[in-house]
């Protein structure tokens, strides 16, 4: 049984036959009472669980930067909070012994609690067909290249970094133009999808962008009741700044772009654990340019990543297959 909060979204759960309900009716409370088991992505349900209940977090993500305890930018009056959320949390799952590590010093909970399993939505890389799915979102040639961008959070929670004020990389060398005859000579999109925190923010602005760039949104994949994950084996290549998404690209042996334009302004506000210059499993773009040259280099060679990247995967991602749940 599955609680929601979107309207929309429970509306079209409950068309398809999926047992749903909005948080906060009649139903949703009762099956909550009832529950043996509670899952979720976050810590949803931790103050409504009972002592004989189980509360699994299959958590949101691998961060490449520093989150909750660890967390710079994050207040002190958010810690109690947190300490009541994990401390009624059952099982954590992780990717590997380094994510479990991380998590649990992050997350200050007992290491016994946070196991190596996979993330469980790591799943749909292997059993969705990306191109099917996508294929209900875009009205493209799914010959054509695709390239998805993704970036962290920016302007919806907190005020980290730079803040895309003047175009949607944020890059000083931003060149509309030399974007769209990129992607037309390569037959290439990008896909954007931004975190739904920013989303309003992103629609106020103008933005000059190609006309090779799509915009998807939380409530268009809703309506198809499909996520990122659903149509993540579609996309040759990713673009991102710190998102933790980088990993679920990084785990099917695709190449990851990153553009840390702010590093220094962003480490300084929220801090990461590893030196974005020399343990990323990617390429750096401090540019426009370099971001066109690098993902050139990935076309020409058919999008194969390199080497020194895959070496270290079997250690960070032990569990490559469909069985994470």
């Amino acid at each position: 049984f599955w609680c929601v909060r979107d309207e929309n979204m429970c509306r079209r759960m409950q068309e398809k036959g999926i047992r749903c309900a909005l948080f906060g009716t009649d139903e949703a409370n009762e099956m909550i009472e009832q529950a043996d088991c509670f899952i979720t992505s976050s810590f949803e349900f931790a103050y409504a669980k009972r002592k004989n209940q189980i509360h699994v977090s299959a958590w949101h993500g691998f961060p490449l930067k520093l989150i909750e305890y660890f967390d710079s930018a994050s207040p002190n009056t958010d810690f109690m909070n947190l300490k009541v959320i994990t401390a009624q949390s059952d099982i954590i799952t992780a990717t590997s012994r380094t994510c479990q590590l991380n998590m649990s010093g992050m997350l200050s909970v007992d290491p016994n609690k946070v196991k190596v399993t996979g993330f469980p939505r790591n799943d749909l890389l292997y059993t969705e067909n990306g191109k099917e799915n996508l294929k209900k979102l875009l009205n493209v040639d799914l010959n054509s290249k695709f390239i998805f961008y993704l970036p962290t959070m920016r302007k919806g929670l907190k005020d980290e970094g730079k803040q895309f004020e003047d175009n949607i990389f944020n890059y000083d060398d931003y060149d509309v133009q030399a974007l769209d005859a990129f992607l037309a000579e390569n037959n290439a999109y990008i896909v954007a999808k931004f975190h739904f925190a920013d989303q309003e923010y992103y629609k106020k602005n103008n933005f000059e962008i190609p006309k090779r760039m799509i915009l998807l949104d939380t409530s268009t994949m809703n309506e198809q009741l499909l996520t990122i994950y659903h149509i993540m084996n579609a996309f040759d290549v990713l673009i991102t700044d710190y998102s933790s998404v980088s990993w679920e690209v990084y785990y099917q042996g695709k190449p990851v772009v990153f553009y840390p334009f702010d590093l220094e302004t962003y480490e300084k506000a929220h801090g990461s654990y590893v030196d974005y210059r020399k343990d990323v499993f990617g390429d750096l773009a401090w540019t426009e340019e370099e971001l066109l040259d690098t993902i050139e280099s990935y076309v020409k060679n058919n999008f194969q990543e390199k080497p020194e990247y895959a070496k270290r995967r079997d250690t960070l991602l032990p569990y490559r297959d469909h069985n994470n749940s």
